[in-house]
């Protein structure tokens, strides 16, 4: 027994020299590829500017014109571009709940926003003038997924749709109209006959434009729908349209299948979907297109230096450490993943804020969310990658060199 806890911690304790002697390996191999990085220092500040500027370029055009893009989506639809509509020609015989429940955790889409846009509604705010504005009827997920923020009291909320409360956001031109110079929130608005009590006041941001414009639960809209509920759903967020389309067709004549077996008094079951979506603008080709040139020349300096350096062979560093000629080979690739590593995130850190500025100064909103940061990942690991090929040619020169020792 104790001969075998012998062998087990002799074991052991081999496994810990072999992984303490490989970090040591590691470590040694970046200090002299960093110190060939320093004994170059114009050489190689000139190379890294190039991967520099490549990643700067890349993000902050790409950060700019995905923001650009996403506020022309804003400005034809609250909700935004890449959004899939099903229209139904009577809602009453799908229940909205079961539709929001079936798609919440669905890979096709984001969330499913019920809302349904009524023109022309007559209402009435703190005078007896009559106003005619359009009316939203949805529930709390327009708050979170359309270009809107409050600016006063509250939006609407889970409570106000499952309750049926009558309660209402309103714009901010049309809390102006409707109620003066008056506080808007917690006044009473006639909608045709129905008195709904203000809780928020809301603007637009990005390039979407509310004008005047009121929100409304959609379970408390029983007389202004004609129905019990509307007869329009909005799925945000959705980056396959032909996948997406047929899981919602799917869902919908399962539903239409399953009412016409319960029910004997038929009904309207037509419905159809409409994709609202956006091309991306030139702006991306135009930074992919800069990004690969830049990266291009950045490589060719990265190249010539790792085989011409300034400050005297690359192998003297490998001789004084009596490299092999694998270590040498790996040393070579270290020096120039090490320069593409810090030009990238440098580029990448500087880039950003860029982008954020473009965006502030033609007035939109920045967006920077999981498809934007995966491209930009790509790119960043792009750059990696192209500096350990560059490595791969002095590699071999260094490491077949005859003063390398075997």
């Amino acid at each position: 027994m104790k001969q075998q806890l012998s062998q087990e911690s002799n074991k052991q304790n081999k496994i810990k020299e072999l992984f303490l002697n490989l970090l040591f390996e590691i470590k040694d191999l970046f200090k002299n590829a960093w110190n060939i990085i320093i004994s170059n220092k114009a050489q190689a500040f000139l190379t890294l500017i190039g991967f520099f500027i490549a990643s700067f370029l890349v993000t902050s055009i790409l950060l700019g014109a995905h923001s650009s893009m996403i506020a022309d989506g804003y400005g034809m639809s609250p909700l935004g571009a890449n959004t899939l509509t099903l229209n139904l020609n009577d809602g009453t015989w799908l229940d909205a709940d079961d539709l929001i429940g079936e798609f919440k955790d669905s890979k096709v889409s984001g969330d499913v926003v019920p809302m349904q846009r009524i023109e022309n509604v007559e209402m009435y705010g703190n005078s007896k003038k009559s106003f005619s504005y359009p009316v939203i009827v949805t529930d709390s997920l327009f708050f979170e997924n359309a270009a809107v923020y409050t600016v006063k009291g509250r939006p609407l909320s889970d409570a106000d749709v499952s309750s049926r409360k009558y309660n209402a956001a309103v714009s901010a031109d049309a809390a102006k109209e409707l109620f003066g110079d008056a506080d808007p929130v917690g006044q009473d608005i006639k909608l045709n006959n129905q008195v709904y009590n203000v809780t928020g006041v809301f603007e637009g941001k990005s390039k979407f434009a509310p004008g005047c414009l009121v929100v409304i639960p959609r379970k408390s809209a029983r007389i202004l729908l004609g129905a019990s509920d509307v007869n329009t759903y909005v799925f945000t967020n959705v980056d396959n349209e032909d996948k997406a389309k047929a899981e919602i067709s799917s869902f919908t004549d399962k539903r239409i299948d399953d009412r016409k077996k319960t029910s004997s008094s038929g009904g309207d079951f037509g419905y159809s979907i409409d994709y609202n979506g956006i091309e991306k603008n030139t702006a991306y080709i135009i930074g992919i297109i800069m990004y690969i040139i830049m990266l291009l020349i950045s490589g060719i300096g990265l190249l010539l230096f790792v085989l011409f350096p300034n400050g005297g062979d690359l192998i003297v560093c490998g001789k004084a450490q009596n490299y092999s000629r694998a270590k040498l080979y790996i040393m070579c690739n270290l020096v120039c993943i090490i320069i593409s590593m810090i030009g990238g995130v440098s580029g990448l850190v500087i880039g950003i804020p860029a982008g954020i500025l473009y965006c502030a100064v033609v007035s939109i909103q920045p967006v920077f969310d999981m498809s934007l940061l995966w491209l930009i990942l790509a790119v960043l690991g792009l750059s990696l990658l192209f500096g350990a090929l560059i490595g791969t040619a002095p590699g071999i020169k260094w490491s077949k060199d005859e003063r390398c020792s075997v």
